[in-house]
């Protein structure tokens, strides 16, 4: 049986459209939360997204 190769993916390489309200799952801890809103970072103009938990 052949088994196809693994690839190491970069999370900052994937893009999902995330709406304020749309769920979100963490599968390091089995969170789940919602999502928020969006924030830029004053000074490294950086992306991070407010949730509840």
């Amino acid at each position: 049986m052949i088994r196809p190769r693994r690839r190491d993916v970069n999370s900052r390489d994937i893009n999902y459209k995330i709406f304020g309200g749309d769920g979100i799952y963490n599968e390091a801890d089995g969170v789940i939360c919602s999502a928020g809103f969006w924030l830029i970072h004053k000074h490294a103009q950086e992306l991070y997204i407010t949730t509840a938990g």
